[in-house]
C-alpha cells in the first residue's frame, strides 16, 4: 500500500508539533510495511526521508526529471537508504523551476492509497487537494494531524545598545570576532540524516540556532570556511575587528539571506594571535583594483559596496581555509553569547572564558 504524510511548506527552521507527529506517522506505517512517499528540495517532504531511513521503511521517492542515478546516489547515501528499499517516480520539470512542486503533489495525491495530513496551513494548495478527496473518506485519516504553526523557531532577539555588558566595554577591544547564526541546513560534515536527527531529538529548541551552531565549533575545534560571496570561490574564514557593541547594528534581518546577518553568538580571538596564525584584513576596493591583485591577495578582496550594503563597514579579516581553534590559547579567546546564563553553560562545558551581552 502506498501511503502520503503530508505538510505543508514550513518555516526555513524545521521545528515544531509537526516533526513529533510525522515521525510517528511514518514508524505506524513502517511496521505495516507500506511504501512511504516523499520528495526533496524541501523540508517537508526532506524529513520524511530521515523517517523512513531510520524506521527501516519502504520509499516512493518523487524527484524532477533531471535527477540522475548521480543525484540517486548521493541522496542515498546523505540519508543512509537502502536501494532495495527505494523506488524512484520522476516528476516532468516544466519551465518554472518551481513548477514540478505542483505536479509532484497531484501525482501523490492520485498514487497514494491512503492521505495522513499532520500540519496543513489553511488556504494552501494541499488542503484544496485534500478537500477535493473528502468524498473518499476511506482515503483521508487525520490520525496524526496537528496544527499549522510558523514559523516555528522564533531567532532570539539582538540585545539594545544600552543594555550590553559593562563587562564587554571596559577594556580596548583587540579581538577580532567570528559571528555565527542560524543555519538551515546541515552545518559542514553533517548529512542530512544527521542534520534531520538533530531536528528530531531537540524538542525544546531548533537545533540549529546561532547558540548551537557555536557550540558545534567548540565542540570540533573548527570553523569550517565558506566560498559564499568570495571572488575566486575559495574558502575562506570571516572574521570582524567591530567591538560587540558595534556588532548589534549588523544583526539585523537579510531577506536575501532569509536569516539574520550576524546573531549574538561569536568566538573573539586576540588580534596578534589571529595576525601570527595568518589572517589578514580584507583589501577593499573596486574592479580596477581587483584586476592588479595577484592569486596570494585575491581571496581577501572585498568590494567597497554592493547593491544595497557599504560593505568597508564591517572591517573584515579573513583566513584561507578552515581555521583550527585548538591551535589558539584558551586565554587568548572569548565566547560571546546572548545571556549570561548561556555564557555559564559554555564555560562550564568548555572551560574558555565567556561573557554574556546582556
Amino acid at each position: 500500500m502506498i501511503v502520503a504524510i503530508l505538510n505543508s511548506r514550513m518555516g526555513k527552521a524545521p521545528f515544531g508539533k509537526w516533526i513529533k507527529n510525522t515521525f510517528d506517522a511514518i514508524s505506524e506505517m513502517a511496521k505495516q510495511r507500506h511504501s512511504i512517499c516523499a520528495s526533496i528540495g524541501l523540508h517537508n517532504w526532506e524529513f520524511p526521508l530521515y523517517c523512513i531511513s531510520k524506521c527501516n521503511a519502504y520509499a516512493r521517492i518523487y524527484v524532477p526529471d533531471n535527477f540522475g542515478d548521480k543525484d540517486k546516489e548521493n541522496l542515498m547515501e546523505e540519508f543512509r537508504l537502502f536501494h532495495e528499499n527505494c523506488e524512484f517516480v520522476h516528476i516532468p520539470v516544466g519551465k518554472r523551476k518551481k513548477e514540478w512542486w505542483h505536479r509532484r503533489d497531484r501525482q501523490i495525491f492520485d498514487d497514494a492509497d491512503i492521505i495522513y495530513p499532520v500540519a496543513i496551513r489553511p488556504g494552501g494548495k494541499l488542503e484544496s487537494l485534500i478537500k477535493q478527496m473528502d468524498y473518499d473518506v476511506k482515503k483521508i485519516n487525520n490520525s496524526f494531524r496537528t496544527e499549522y504553526i510558523v514559523p516555528g523557531w522564533h531567532l532570539p532577539q539582538v540585545p539594545d545598545s544600552k543594555e550590553i555588558n559593562p563587562a564587554l566595554k571596559k577594556f580596548p577591544w583587540n579581538y577580532l570576532t567570528h559571528w555565527t547564526h542560524t543555519a538551515y541546513a546541515p552545518w559542514c560534515n553533517e548529512s542530512k540524516y544527521e542534520f534531520y536527527q538533530s531536528v528530531h531529538s531537540n524538542d525544546a529548541e531548533y537545533s540549529h540556532s546561532a547558540y548551537q551552531g557555536l557550540r558545534r565549533i567548540l565542540a570540533d575545534g573548527k570553523i569550517c570556511s565558506t566560498q559564499r560571496k568570495i571572488r575566486g570561490n575559495i574558502d575562506v574564514v570571516s572574521f570582524t575587528e567591530i567591538p560587540p557593541e558595534q556588532a548589534i547594528f549588523f544583526m539585523n534581518w537579510r531577506k536575501g539571506l532569509i536569516r539574520r546577518y550576524w546573531e549574538p553568538y561569536g568566538i573573539a580571538i586576540d588580534r596578534e594571535i589571529m595576525l601570527e596564525r595568518g589572517v589578514k584584513p580584507v583589501i577593499y576596493g573596486d574592479d580596477e583594483l581587483f584586476e592588479q591583485l595577484d592569486n596570494h591577495t585575491i581571496p581577501f578582496f572585498q568590494p567597497i559596496r554592493g547593491k544595497r550594503y557599504i560593505w568597508t563597514e564591517e572591517r573584515e579579516w579573513r583566513f584561507l581555509g578552515d581555521f583550527d581553534l585548538p591551535t589558539i590559547p584558551k586565554e587568548k579567546m572569548i565566547i560571546i553569547t546572548r545571556t549570561r546564563k548561556e555564557a555559564d553553560e559554555l564555560h562550564a562545558e568548555f572551560g574558555i572564558k565567556t561573557v554574556g551581552m546582556v
